[in-house]
């Protein structure tokens, strides 16, 4: 037990995560950096769902769409889970790129998730689809600057071009999350 606790803090130092938050084989890892901070231990929460017409999903790229709003000074949002649930209307969208979940509306957007929606997930589809997006699995959300992501709104966004077309579509965003206090 001892060792996995030695092992990670180690990988916590290395990759920057405070120690407190990386879980080895079901055991938290502890440390001094603990106190620190308030890990999610209160409710998740459930935004409310979050309806984008195909304007919207047409103009993201350029402007992201709020899905969870800022939760208050020294505060992260850490998402449980995504459900994208995209409604057809007649044509696919055309172009674009991957669908993901960003901190803030900043420019480059900075992911906080290592997964995406796939682009195909809007140009191919011919009837009602959702795609599931999140970390409920405990994993590496992501890894940002602090003042990137403390205090930060959510967005909805692909980074790489528009989508364009899609008449008739849209797709709501439903979300669960936590919020992680005290942070620095």
């Amino acid at each position: 037990m001892q060792k996995l606790k030695s092992i990670s803090l180690l990988i916590a130092v290395l990759v920057g995560i405070p120690a407190c938050y990386l879980t080895i084989v079901g055991f938290v890892a502890e440390s001094h950096l603990a106190a620190q901070y308030s890990p999610p231990t209160g409710p998740i929460k459930t935004a409310p769902p979050v309806t984008l017409t195909a304007a919207q999903i047409d103009g993201m790229y350029a402007t992201p769409v709020l899905v969870i709003p800022a939760q208050g000074p020294g505060s992260v949002v850490k998402i449980n889970g995504c459900v994208f649930n995209a409604i057809y209307g007649g044509t696919a969208f055309s172009a674009g790129g991957s669908i993901g979940l960003y901190y803030g509306n900043v420019s480059p957007p900075v992911s906080l998730s290592s997964g995406t929606a796939l682009t195909t997930f809007l140009t191919t589809f011919s009837a009602n689809q959702i795609i599931t997006f999140g970390t409920a699995s405990g994993g590496v959300q992501s890894i940002v600057a602090s003042s990137i992501a403390i205090n930060a709104p959510i967005y909805i966004s692909n980074a790489t071009a528009p989508f364009t077309g899609g008449t008739g579509a849209s797709m709501i965003v439903k979300c669960t999350y936590y919020v992680v206090s005290g942070v620095q």
